[in-house]
């Protein structure tokens, strides 16, 4: 009944959205990986991101930059809610602060370093 009322139009519509998604994707690796080269010439730990450095790319990139942050050191998937949390209180006027992110995991912001603090560890 859906596909006779919008004539054929939502399913040439979802083709649509998975083409706009793929490219999105390719986008997002090719400079995700430009942006990696260019700062891991001056980085010298790996569990500090420089807001700095995030806040001179596009915020859609400045999403995977920081979701692959996370999950590259914790190995764990973080949901796109808890992900727009931290881009909250990055963009806030607090220059620190701490979140939990996952049962043993939390996310700080001080000054300009956001580092990742596994709380076994300490």
């Amino acid at each position: 009944l859906l596909e006779e009322l919008t004539r054929d139009s939502l399913q040439s519509r979802l083709f649509a959205l998975m083409d706009q998604s793929s490219t999105i994707r390719d986008w997002l690796d090719y400079n995700f990986q430009n942006w990696g080269k260019i700062v891991d010439k001056k980085y010298t730990r790996k569990d500090i991101l420089y807001v700095s450095d995030l806040l001179k790319v596009e915020k859609i990139l400045q999403q995977e930059i920081l979701y692959n942050f996370i999950s590259g050191i914790t190995g764990k998937s973080l949901n796109f809610r808890k992900l727009m949390k931290i881009f909250e209180l990055i963009y806030s006027n607090s220059d620190y602060w701490e979140q939990h992110i996952f049962a043993q995991w939390k996310i700080s912001r001080h000054g300009g370093e956001i580092r990742l603090i596994n709380s076994s560890r300490t």
